[in-house]
C-alpha cells in the first residue's frame, strides 16, 4: 500500500467512514446474496400513481410510434425495469426511450401536432436541442415525464468494438465539447453537419449505433446486432420494443444489472423534493391524472 493509500485509509477510520463503508458493504453483500431482486414489491402510494400513469403515457407514444412508422426502443432504468421487473423498478420515476436520429427529428417536427389533435388537455412535448426531447402531461403538477434521446448510426472504422470505442471516444469527446460551445450558434442543419463530420468515419465493415452524443457524459457505442432487429419486452402489462439482446445492451450499461445498486434511488430529487412527491405540494389528484390519461390513450388507440 502507498503513502496516499495509507493516508486515506487512516482518515476514514479518524473520521469514522471507514466503519459506514464497511456497513454499508456488508448491507449490500446480504441483499445480493439473500434476497432477489426480481422478487421485490412494485412500489406503493404516489410513486406507484406516477409510476402507473407514466406508463400509460409511453403506451400513448408507441401508439403514435407504430401508426407513424417511428422506430423506438426502452432504454438505461426503462428497460432495466422491464427485464427485471416487468415495470418499473420499484424506486424509479420517470422514462427513457431512444430512436434512429432520423425518426428522433421526425417526431420533433410532428408530436407536438399529433398531441394537440386530441384537443386542448393533452400531453405536451419539450425540446432541448439535439439533445433530447421529452414530453410529459401536466409535469410541474404531476411529475409525470419522459425524455426521448437520438442515436446516431455510423460504420465502424474497426471490426473489434472494444477497438472501435477507444478510435471513437476522442471524436466523441471533440464533438461534444463543439455542441456545448456552439449549440445556440449556429443552426440545427449546421450542428448537424459537423456532426457527421466529426464521428462518421464514413468506412468500415460493421455497423453501430452511438447512442446519445450530446447528452450523455460516456456516450455509448453499440454493434448493430446488439440493437437490431428490435425485440419486444413486457412493461407494466404493455407490449414495448427493446434492442435485440436486452443482456448484451444492459451488460454494457450496468455490468451485473441484477445486483442492488448502490445509489441513484433518488436521482430525481433536484432540490425540489421527489418526483413523487409534487402531486401533493400542487395538490393534484393522481386519480383523476390517470382517468384522463387513459381517455387520451383511448383516443389514439383507434
Amino acid at each position: 500500500m502507498g503513502f496516499l493509500e495509507k493516508l486515506r485509509l487512516s482518515l476514514s477510520r479518524a473520521t469514522g467512514a471507514y466503519r459506514c463503508q464497511k456497513q454499508i458493504d456488508m448491507l449490500h453483500y446480504l441483499l445480493n446474496h439473500y434476497t432477489d431482486i426480481t422478487k421485490l414489491h412494485p412500489a406503493e402510494g404516489p410513486l406507484r400513481k406516477l409510476q402507473l400513469c407514466d406508463a400509460v403515457m409511453l403506451n400513448i407514444f408507441a401508439q403514435i410510434c407504430r401508426r407513424e412508422g417511428w422506430t423506438y426502443w426502452l432504454a438505461w432504468g426503462t428497460l432495466l425495469g422491464a427485464v427485471r421487473h416487468k415495470g418499473f423498478i420499484p424506486w424509479d420515476d420517470d422514462m427513457d426511450v431512444m430512436m434512429p436520429r432520423e425518426d428522433f427529428y421526425k417526431a420533433k417536427a410532428k408530436l407536438e401536432e399529433i398531441f394537440a389533435s386530441y384537443g386542448n388537455d393533452t400531453l405536451s412535448l419539450h425540446h432541448d436541442g439535439e439533445r433530447r426531447l421529452c414530453f410529459s402531461y401536466k409535469h410541474i403538477q404531476t411529475g409525470i415525464w419522459c425524455d426521448i434521446f437520438p442515436v446516431d448510426t455510423i460504420n465502424a472504422p474497426a471490426e473489434d468494438i472494444d477497438t472501435c470505442r477507444k478510435l471513437l471516444a476522442g471524436k466523441i469527446r471533440r464533438y461534444k465539447r463543439y455542441y456545448k460551445n456552439h449549440k445556440d450558434k449556429i443552426s440545427p442543419e449546421a450542428m448537424r453537419e459537423k456532426r457527421e463530420r466529426s464521428v462518421n468515419t464514413g468506412k468500415g465493415p460493421e455497423k453501430i449505433a452511438l447512442a446519445s452524443l450530446e447528452f450523455s457524459n460516456t456516450p455509448k457505442v453499440h454493434t448493430w446486432d446488439i440493437v437490431f432487429p428490435l425485440s419486444s419486452v413486457q412493461f407494466e402489462g404493455y407490449t414495448l420494443n427493446a434492442p435485440a439482446d436486452t443482456h448484451e445492451y444492459l451488460t454494457m450499461e450496468y455490468g451485473d444489472y441484477m445486483l442492488y445498486p448502490r445509489e441513484g434511488a433518488e436521482h430525481h430529487d433536484e432540490g425540489r423534493g421527489a418526483l413523487s412527491s409534487w402531486p401533493e405540494r400542487t395538490g393534484t389528484n393522481m386519480d383523476d391524472i390517470l382517468h384522463k390519461l387513459r381517455d387520451i390513450e383511448e383516443f389514439f388507440r383507434q
